[in-house]
Formats: structure tokens, sequence, C-alpha cells
């Protein structure tokens, strides 16, 4: 097999994963929600893995770039949704319209960048942090959903706090785009 393959691969497997997911956390059984979390951890995991074996084998690619941010999007915000669908709407709708708001914009930007032949936008440590604990909360919201009170407040207010990163790391970008 072609090592440089590896990272694509890893892309593609995130999104098989999110059907796989869902399908898993839907099961009416006590440990679905864990077996989800564990599945989206896997999932979240590769995320890292794609990116460090594409630099690494030198297969950074423009369609293994597309794949991995397309990736990234679809396992958030498909998931987000559908979290929707488990917890009262009155305690997530925010932060999810806001986190899912943010990935659509800033790809729009990036998109708009590109096409204007505007530098890259680079990905900066609220960025990174607001993915960081954006993946915690989804993790925790899955695992909750095994009835684990406790792990269903904590996802909950992780899911703000995220949103709140997901609005700053936005300000950031722009701040970036209109000093340039």
């Amino acid at each position: 097999m072609n090592l440089s393959l590896i990272p694509n691969l890893l892309s593609s497997l995130r999104i098989i994963l999110i059907p796989v997911i869902i399908i898993v956390g839907s099961f009416n059984h006590p440990y679905s929600g864990y077996l989800a979390s564990s599945l989206f951890l896997l999932a979240s995991v590769t995320d890292f893995f794609d990116g460090y074996l594409a630099r690494k084998f030198e297969a950074t690619s423009t369609i293994g770039g597309l794949l991995d941010l397309l990736a990234d999007k679809l396992l958030i915000t498909c998931l987000l949704i559908w979290l929707l669908t488990i917890y009262e709407p009155s305690l997530i709708l925010i932060p999810v319209l806001i986190i899912i708001s943010r990935e659509i914009f800033l790809s729009s930007l990036r998109e708009f960048l590109s096409l204007q032949d505007i530098k890259k936008l680079k990905v900066n440590w609220l960025g990174k942090l607001k993915t960081f604990i954006q993946m915690i909360s989804v993790i925790l919201l899955l695992a909750a959903i095994s009835q684990d009170l406790y792990l269903k407040e904590v996802g909950i207010i992780s899911l703000w706090i995220a949103s709140f990163f997901s609005v700053l790391s936005m300000i950031f970008y722009l701040r970036e785009v209109l000093n340039d």
C-alpha cells in the first residue's frame, strides 16, 4: 500500500464514521452513548494523524486538504445537529448555531480569499483551543446518552465555552484579514 494514501484514508474514515456514530448512539442500550463517544474520539484522533502523516510522507495535496477540511466540518456539524434531537434544544441550540455559523462563515471566507489570491488564513491557537473544547463537549454529550447526568451537564457547559471560543477565534481571523 502506498503510505501517502493513509492521510486521505483517515479523512475518509472520519466521514464514514459519522453515520456509524449516530446509529450506535441511537441504540436503546445502556452503553450505546459510551460506544458512540469512543467512536467519535477515534474519529477526532484521525484528524491529528492525517495531517501529521501527510506532512511526514510529504503527501500534502489540494484534494487531501479539501478532504480533511470537509471531514472536519461534516463530523462536527452532523453530530451537533443530531445532538439537538437528543437533548432539550433550549440547552444547546444557541451554542450549536454559533459553532456551525462560524464554521460556514470561515469556510466561505477562506474560499473567497483563495479566489482573490489573497493569503490563506492560518490556524491560530484560539481555533485549536476551540476545536479541542468542542471535541471534548461532543465526547461528553455522546457519553451522556448513556444516562449520565453529570457528563450531560459538563458537556453542555463545555459546549457553551466552545461557542465562546468560536466567536473569539472568528474575531481574531477577521482582524487578521482586515489588517492585511
